[in-house]
């Protein structure tokens, strides 16, 4: 037997079997409070897009600044993996009691743009590429494909301002 290993089984203290080891008690405690994992794919994918979306409630409130929002239009890349109707539906779950509350949001993908280094040619793809369609070289650059970006808001139209005419 390894001497290192001796002398680790002879440091060890024994346990009590009724009791879980210290390493999980420190976990139950850390977790406490916190929502379970997601099971599934799909229930992971609908957590990460309710905090995009939270974020782009955010973004749209600063620029909306106590006007109502009828509806919002984002660019989304396509390497973030957002599914449009998903981030619309957490949209409208985040947005309850704002000044967006009811406000529809678009969201465009934008397709992945990479540059070769090697023979200069530029490619649009809907997913990341491991080497250049031109060359074969993996020396790519990433152009754009991994953005969000709010486009524009649309606010209702009671909200527009008349000026009165003399």
């Amino acid at each position: 037997m390894n001497a290192w290993l001796r002398l680790h089984l002879r440091r060890r203290p024994r346990r009590d079997d009724s009791r879980p080891p210290a390493r999980d008690r420190r976990l139950d405690h850390a977790d406490a409070g916190r929502p379970p994992a997601p099971k599934d794919q799909r229930q992971a994918k609908t957590v990460r897009e309710l905090g995009i979306a939270g974020a782009v409630l955010r973004a749209v409130e600063r620029r909306a600044a106590g006007r109502r929002v009828r509806r919002a239009r984002v660019r989304a890349g396509a390497l973030l993996r957002i599914s449009g109707p998903a981030l619309n539906q957490a949209f409208i779950a985040v947005s309850d009691g704002t000044v967006a509350d009811g406000a529809h949001l678009d969201v465009v993908v934008e397709p992945v743009r990479l540059g070769c280094r090697s023979c200069g040619r530029v490619v649009t793809s809907d997913r990341i590429l491991a080497t250049c369609s031109g060359c074969g070289s993996t020396r790519l650059d990433l152009h754009s494909g991994d953005g969000l970006v709010l486009e524009s808001v649309e606010f209702t139209e009671s909200e527009r301002r008349h000026e009165p005419s003399a």
